[in-house]
């Protein structure tokens, strides 16, 4: 059996850490966060197994970098200090079973049923999803969001957290920025060029890096198709999309798949 999955098994390099194998456990939601965003035993639990049974590197879902509550939706809590010792316990126990932890900072953007918004009010017509339109970020909105994500990374590095995944994909905050699905905007982050499109991911990932000690990885989940809308990113455009990740300084890239519903 282990000859068969001798390549998965094998050790692999990822932004200068080497992982035992190339077992990953990518960010689906859990929901065993406590209703106000603390890490909790099952949460403990969950990852404990992960990574004891041979993932090498474990990612940790949902993690909200703005305040949130939700009694249909919970996720883990990373705006204030206050949830550090909760994470801390959390890597120390990945850590014990040899793996990496990585955390996923999550904002809903437009799908957010709480206060869902984006870069672009659209039509009833246009809007992918079965959802409120969303209202359009401001650039001071999104100024005061990067602000709060780079202290969500912060406290990630306190925690001992190895790195964090900047989640650009689905059809969530960084994510509608960069596809004509959910964006219109014509000024800096408009749809006109790849470079507009995904200046709001890079500027998030220069960010990170300048908010967070030599050696902490950074990878970005983007979709790399979407499918059933005719604004929808293509795999072409996607491939160009991640070259300019790539060239950002991005350690690893997660690709994953966007879908909604046609116009």
């Amino acid at each position: 059996m282990a000859e068969g999955y001798k390549t998965l098994l094998s050790p692999i390099e990822v932004g200068g850490r080497t992982l035992r194998n190339r077992i990953v456990k990518t960010p689906a939601g859990s929901r065993y966060w406590s209703q106000d965003g603390f890490v909790t035993d099952r949460v403990k639990a969950l990852f404990d197994k992960i990574s004891a049974g041979g993932a090498a590197m474990v990612t940790v879902d949902t993690m909200a970098f703005m305040p949130w509550t939700n009694a249909n939706f919970v996720q883990g809590g990373v705006w204030d200090d206050k949830f550090i010792p909760g994470l801390a316990e959390l890597a120390e126990l990945v850590h014990a079973n040899g793996a990496i932890i990585i955390g996923q900072l999550h904002h809903g953007g437009p799908a957010d049923f709480t206060d869902p918004v984006g870069p672009s009010v659209l039509t009833e017509d246009e809007m992918p999803l079965n959802d409120p339109i969303p209202r359009a970020l401001s650039i001071e909105e999104l100024e005061n969001m990067k602000e709060r994500y780079f202290a969500a990374v912060r406290r990630l590095a306190a925690a001992g957290f190895d790195g964090v995944e900047v989640h650009s994909a689905h059809s969530y905050f960084m994510a509608s920025f960069l596809t004509r699905v959910w964006n219109k905007r014509t000024d800096q982050y408009g749809i006109q060029s790849f470079e507009n499109r995904t200046r709001l991911t890079r500027e998030i990932m220069q960010g990170v890096r300048a908010n967070t000690p030599e050696g902490f990885l950074m990878g970005v989940r983007f979709n790399g198709i979407e499918f059933g809308n005719e604004r929808a990113m293509t795999i072409e455009e996607s491939c160009e999309i991640a070259k300019l990740l790539a060239a950002e300084g991005a350690d690893y890239l997660s690709v994953t798949g966007g879908g909604v519903r046609a116009c």
